[in-house]
C-alpha cells in the first residue's frame, strides 16, 4: 500500500510541524478536470501532498478561486486565499474545520491492519496535519489566532470520487444508533436538505444561495451531511472484523488499490450570526412589518416595510446579504404602532464585518430614524444583543397573561348617546369567543379562541355625534377590528352586540405592547422616538 511521507509521518505518530513541512512536496501535481489521481497516495488521496510553503502563490489568486465551488488544493495557502476572497474582516479568532471523506477512514483501518499497528497505538490525523501546515498562512490572512470556539469558521470538505463505492461493504455492519439519533434529529435535517435544497447543474453560486431564506449557515446541512456519513463509517469500522489483515488483504481491489481520483476540495469561509434587538415604532399607516408580495401577481403590497426599513441600515452596517426578523407579534399593514414601541430582534447572518462599536449602533439608529419621513419607521434603544434573546422575543412571559393597549376610531349605525359611553366604561374582563376571522380563516386554523377584553373607555369626537374614539385593553391575541364589528357572527358579543346596534372600525392604533423583554437589561431611551 502505497502511502505519502507526510502519511508515513503520521503513522509514526509524528506531530512535529517541521517534519510535515520538510515532508510535502515543493507542489504537488494538479488534478486534471476528471480528478485523476496523478500518483494520489494511497492513504490520504492526495489531501497531505501539498505544497507546504504558504507563498506558493500569491492572496490575490483567490479571486480566480472565488468563482469556483470544487479546489484543486496545491498548497497550503490555497485556504488562506480562499478565505481572504470571501471578504470577512474584523474576526476575534477562527476556526478551521476539515471534513474528510469516509474512504479515508477505510484506506487507513486497512494500512493499520495490514502493517500490524494496533489501535492503542495513536496516527496523526489528516485534519490535525493540514491545521498545523496552514495555521500560519491562515493567522496571517485573516489577522487573527485559531480558535476552537471562534464564531469565525472556514471549512474544508473534500470530496473524493469513489468514496460511495469504496465504503459501500461498510453497509454490512449494523450500525448502533443513539436513542437521539434513532429518532431523527440529524436524518430529517440531512433528507430535506436532499430534496429540496441540492443545487441544480449550472446554477452559480449566488443562485444556489439566493432561493434559501437566509438560512443561519448556508452550508452547515451539506457539511453536516459529509460529517455524519464520516462518523457512522468510524462506527461501523469499530467492527472487530476490521482489525484482521485477512479481511483487507481479500479486498485489496478496493481498499488497498492506488486511487482513481485525488480528493477535492469545497472551502468555505462563514460567520455566526450576531443579534440586533430594540423597539419599533411604526408611525404610518399602510406599511407592513415583513415585505408582503401576492403570489397571484408577485406585485408588493403596501409601501416598504418595518423589516427592511430597519434591516437596510443594519445588513449594510454588517455587511451581511441576510437576516431573520423576530418580534413581540405583529400589527395589520393599516395599524400604526405608537408609543413606545414593538419589541424586535434581528439575526444577522453571516456578517462580513461582525464587530460594531457602540458609537456605530447609535449611529444606525439614527440613520433609521432619519429615513422616517419615507418608511414611516422609527426605532429607539437599539443595540447589540444575544442569541438567547433574539430567541425569547415575545417569549418574556404566557401569550395568555400578555396585554396590549389599543384606540380604534369607530362608528355606529346611529347617534352615539351618553349610555353608550357608559356601557362601554363598564365592561370589565369580558370574555368574547372568536372564530378565526373571515379574513385569514384560508390561512389559520378555523377554531373558536376566547379572549378576554380587560376593560375599555370611550369619548366623542366633535362634529361625528354617530362616531367615537374607544380605548381597550384586552388579552394578546384578541382581534381587535372582529371585537368591534362582530365579523358576521363570529366574534361575541361583540362591541356592536354590547351597543345594540351595528359598528365598525375607521382606524386602529397599538398603543402599548405589554412585554418586559428587553435586548440590554437597560431601561431604553424612550426620547429617541419624540
Amino acid at each position: 500500500m502505497s502511502a505519502c511521507a507526510a502519511c508515513e509521518l503520521r503513522f509514526a505518530a509524528c506531530v512535529d510541524i517541521d517534519a510535515y513541512v520538510r515532508a510535502c512536496a515543493p507542489m504537488a501535481p494538479r488534478n486534471g478536470d476528471d480528478g485523476a489521481s496523478g500518483g494520489a497516495c494511497a492513504v490520504c488521496l492526495g489531501i497531505l501532498q501539498i505544497a507546504s510553503d504558504a507563498d506558493a502563490r500569491a492572496l490575490e489568486d483567490g479571486e480566480r478561486e472565488a468563482a469556483r465551488r470544487v479546489l484543486e488544493i496545491d498548497d497550503v495557502g490555497a485556504f488562506a486565499r480562499r478565505a481572504v476572497s470571501r471578504g470577512h474582516g474584523g474576526m476575534a479568532g477562527y476556526r478551521f474545520r476539515v471534513v474528510l471523506p469516509a474512504a479515508t477512514l477505510t484506506r487507513e483501518r486497512a494500512m493499520r491492519a495490514t502493517r500490524g499497528i494496533d489501535d492503542a497505538t495513536r496516527v496523526t490525523g489528516i485534519d490535525e496535519v493540514l491545521r498545523m501546515l496552514a495555521r500560519k498562512s491562515l493567522g496571517e490572512a485573516l489577522g487573527c489566532e485559531e480558535d476552537s470556539t471562534a464564531a469565525y469558521a472556514l471549512t474544508a470538505k473534500y470530496k473524493y470520487g469513489d468514496d460511495a463505492k469504496e465504503t459501500e461493504f461498510l453497509s454490512s455492519v449494523s450500525l448502533k444508533l443513539s436513542k437521539e439519533e434513532r429518532k431523527g434529529k440529524f436524518r430529517g435535517k440531512h433528507l430535506k436538505w436532499h430534496k429540496g435544497g441540492k443545487r441544480k447543474r449550472g446554477t452559480t453560486e449566488a443562485d444556489f444561495l439566493s432561493h434559501l431564506s437566509s438560512p443561519e449557515d448556508p452550508f452547515a446541512e451539506e457539511f453536516e451531511t459529509a460529517e455524519r456519513a464520516y462518523e457512522d463509517a468510524a462506527k461501523r469500522l469499530a467492527d472487530a472484523k476490521f482489525a484482521d489483515a485477512s479481511f483487507w488483504l481479500s479486498n485489496s481491489d478496493v481498499t488497498l488499490a492506488a486511487p482513481r481520483f485525488r480528493a477535492r476540495c469545497i472551502v468555505e469561509a462563514f460567520h455566526e450570526p450576531v443579534h440586533v434587538g430594540g423597539w419599533y415604532v411604526k408611525l404610518d399607516r399602510g406599511v407592513p412589518q415583513s415585505p408582503w408580495v401576492m403570489r397571484e401577481t408577485g406585485k408588493r403590497v403596501g409601501r416598504g416595510s418595518v423589516v427592511e426599513a430597519i434591516e437596510s441600515v443594519v445588513l449594510d452596517k454588517f455587511a451581511s446579504r441576510g437576516a431573520k426578523f423576530n418580534s413581540s407579534g405583529r400589527e395589520d399593514m393599516d395599524v400604526r404602532m405608537l408609543s413606545e414601541g414593538r419589541p424586535f430582534a434581528s439575526q444577522v447572518h453571516d456578517p462580513k464585518r461582525p464587530t460594531v462599536s457602540a458609537d456605530e449602533i447609535a449611529e444606525m439608529e439614527r440613520t433609521i430614524n432619519a429615513k422616517c419621513d419615507q418608511t414611516g419607521v422609527r426605532v429607539r434603544g437599539l443595540c447589540l444583543t444575544t442569541k438567547e434573546h433574539y430567541h425569547a422575543v415575545g417569549q418574556h412571559s404566557e401569550e395568555s397573561e400578555k396585554e396590549k393597549s389599543y384606540v380604534a376610531i369607530c362608528r355606529i349605525s346611529r347617534r352615539v348617546t351618553a349610555e353608550d359611553h357608559k356601557t362601554i366604561a363598564a365592561v370589565s374582563n369580558l370574555v368574547v369567543q372568536q372564530s378565526t376571522p373571515t379574513r385569514v380563516v384560508h390561512r389559520r386554523t378555523d377554531m373558536v379562541r376566547p379572549r378576554t377584553i380587560v376593560h375599555m373607555s370611550s369619548e366623542p369626537i366633535p362634529g361625528a355625534p354617530d362616531a367615537l374614539i374607544l380605548r381597550l385593553r384586552t388579552q394578546a391575541g384578541t382581534y381587535i377590528k372582529e371585537f368591534v364589528h362582530g365579523d358576521g357572527g363570529r366574534t361575541k358579543p361583540s362591541l356592536g352586540d354590547l351597543l345594540g346596534c351595528k359598528a365598525q372600525i375607521l382606524q386602529l392604533d397599538v398603543t402599548e405592547v405589554d412585554d418586559a423583554w428587553n435586548p440590554s437589561g437597560a431601561a431604553p431611551n424612550a426620547e429617541s422616538v419624540q
